[in-house]
């Protein structure tokens, strides 16, 4: 009697040890389980650690040294397809800019004005500063001129104009989806053309990080300005850069009085 206790008692022992050794196995495989869980949230596809980018800085909106109402414009009239032709001696630069504007744009004046400033708006996109609002300057003979409004913005517009007796000789822009920024070349007027080794450049307007190194501002070799051409977004209204008519790509009319 006494043994068959004793055969009891080292059963129940035993299935008591197996217990308490599956029990601490599971335990251990869940925290496991639970370390290969918290490593997977926070590795990249690669199997690094994803580091949280640092936030880029973006240019403050330039103060505007004369407030300007908000814009309310007619939306803008297509190119035509087959513009008119240009006068004699009048050359064109390729648009530099973004890559998503796809309206054909001109302004191109045969009145002997030339091009002495822009008004500028920046937006965000959507924590990048981009062009969304250009208006161009024009020297007439009767005066200064506003041209043709491209694009609206909700943030302070800034007039950014030639000197007495400058005007602008070339323009450098860089562009994402739309212009980032962009920075003007301004050339004292001669009487058959701009002095091109007396200049000085505008600050650059738009997203900073996007700002060329000093020596690669400049642009231009000499010829008056006389009309911008290329790609503008589609005006629905809007004040965002792909939805108020904003220009995305800028090129050059250039001509030199005979």
């Amino acid at each position: 009697m006494g043994a068959m206790i004793g055969s009891a008692l080292s059963v129940m022992l035993f299935i008591g040890i197996a217990i308490v050794v599956v029990f601490l196995r599971a335990e251990r495989r869940a925290a496991r389980n639970q370390d290969n869980v918290e490593v997977h949230d926070h590795r990249g596809g690669n199997g690094g650690f994803n580091v949280p980018p640092t936030p880029q800085p973006v240019n403050p909106i330039p103060p505007n040294s004369q407030p300007n109402p908000p814009q309310k414009l007619q939306p803008l009239t297509p190119m035509p397809l087959d513009p008119p032709g240009l006068k004699p001696g009048v050359t064109s630069t390729e648009p530099e800019g973004g890559f998503f504007a796809n309206i054909d744009y001109r302004d191109y004046r045969e009145d002997g004005a030339i091009l002495i400033g822009f008004q500028v708006g920046l937006g965000k996109v959507p924590d990048t500063a981009v062009v969304t609002y250009l208006r161009p300057i024009w020297l007439t003979a009767k005066g200064e001129q506003f041209g043709t409004a491209y694009g609206r913005t909700k943030n302070p517009i800034t007039t950014v104009k030639a000197r007495d007796g400058y005007a602008i000789g070339g323009i450098r822009i860089k562009g994402g989806g739309a212009i980032e920024g962009i920075c003007f070349t301004f050339m004292r007027r001669g009487e058959k053309h701009l002095i091109a080794d007396d200049f000085y450049l505008s600050d650059w307007h738009g997203e900073q990080t996007r700002k060329p190194p000093q020596e690669d501002l400049r642009r231009g070799d000499g010829q008056f300005v006389i009309g911008i051409h290329g790609k503008r977004f589609n005006d629905k209204g809007g004040t965002e850069f792909n939805d108020s008519g904003c220009i995305g790509t800028i090129g050059l009319f250039l001509w030199v009085k005979p």
